[in-house]
């Protein structure tokens, strides 16, 4: 089971966004700011706090590292190695790595078999927005 996955191929992120995203390092306004474009469900009391703590916590080369290398990176090729079926949960409003994109760049490369489900109302952060529509995927 894949969970709001970065796609295995490059993020389709522009180049505006990349800078603007590198602009927000560190900035708390920024933070949470990201935390409310991810998020489509409200989530419980406090995490919305340690959320926008753990950004802020990220170090500057980490940050940086993860816009201009991982964001990029492309392991489409090994992808063939993975050999069991997938489930992909992707939240239905998930604005950072949309269905669409999962449909377009994760879901084709996946096995045979896999497939994509979309948790309703959910954006990028399914452990914290929809426990319980997870749980009921899990088990």
């Amino acid at each position: 089971m894949l969970l709001s996955p970065s796609p295995p191929t490059p993020e389709p992120i522009s180049e505006a966004d990349r800078t603007a995203s590198r602009a927000a390092f560190g900035q708390r306004a920024e933070a949470e700011k990201t935390f409310d474009k991810i998020t489509g469900l409200p989530v419980p009391a406090g995490w919305r706090e340690r959320v926008v703590a753990d950004n802020l916590r990220t170090s500057h080369a980490a940050w940086d590292a993860w816009l201009q290398r991982g964001t990029r990176e492309d392991i489409a090729a090994l992808m063939p190695h993975v050999a069991v079926p997938c489930r992909l949960l992707v939240g239905e409003h998930d604005r950072a790595i949309s269905p669409a994109t999962q449909r377009s760049q994760t879901l084709p490369l996946l096995p045979a078999g896999s497939r994509l489900e979309l948790v309703p109302g959910a954006g990028h952060l399914l452990p914290l927005e929809a426990p319980s529509a997870l749980w009921e995927q899990i088990k």
